[in-house]
């Protein structure tokens, strides 16, 4: 038996895609392509002026390098050259200087150092019940050293509140407070001895 051939049949329907382009339909897509291509060249132009922007920077960053590089080598020569000048100029001897010259700058403004003036200030902070045995300027690190004696412990917090919040005076360390001995040993009248203490304090006399 002859296999039977089977005709393709030619009369099956394809279907069919149908896309109606009108005119507003074409200006829309044309709208759509140019506010890509728009889009687009702005990310290009960005990109570049980025880009463009960076190197600027880069070459800045380099020259402030440079530049800090120059500076070292010449702090470094002017050391090397004070060290065989026997100068001491280390850090601490550094701020040293500047302190004292930061002082005597003061100094300088106001003409002269006035001690009145100076008495003047303190006694603008003495509270009651406070006396001062000794006033002692040390020019190298911008302080006075006090000495002196206070009726109670109370007394003498008010005086170191008093000198911090004077105009003149800043930085109070009190180093020492100790009640002062009895000349006749213990008695029942401790509790009236004075409170000596002795201080330090940064003093900038008004310009």
């Amino acid at each position: 038996m002859w296999p039977q051939r089977i005709e393709p049949k030619t009369n099956r329907a394809l279907p069919r895609l149908g896309l109606i382009f009108t005119a507003s339909g074409v200006q829309v897509l044309w709208g759509v392509q140019w506010l890509l291509v728009m889009i687009t060249s702005g990310s290009i132009a960005w990109s570049v002026w980025v880009w463009h922007d960076g190197q600027w920077l880069t070459e800045e960053a380099a020259q402030y390098e440079a530049a800090g590089r120059r500076v070292q080598e010449q702090n470094r020569q002017f050391a090397a050259e004070a060290t065989r000048a026997g100068l001491d100029v280390s850090p601490g001897q550094r701020n040293t200087i500047a302190r004292q010259t930061s002082f005597m700058t003061h100094v300088q403004k106001s003409r002269s150092l006035s001690w009145s003036r100076l008495l003047t200030d303190l006694e603008e902070t003495v509270p009651p019940h406070i006396s001062l045995s000794s006033v002692a300027l040390n020019v190298a690190n911008s302080t006075i050293a006090l000495k002196g004696a206070a009726l109670t412990l109370k007394d003498l917090t008010k005086f170191v509140d008093l000198l911090e919040a004077h105009h003149a005076f800043s930085q109070v360390i009190l180093s020492e407070h100790r009640m002062a001995q009895a000349e006749q040993g213990p008695s029942a009248h401790d509790a009236l001895r004075p409170l000596e203490f002795a201080m330090t304090v940064h003093y900038r006399p008004p310009i």
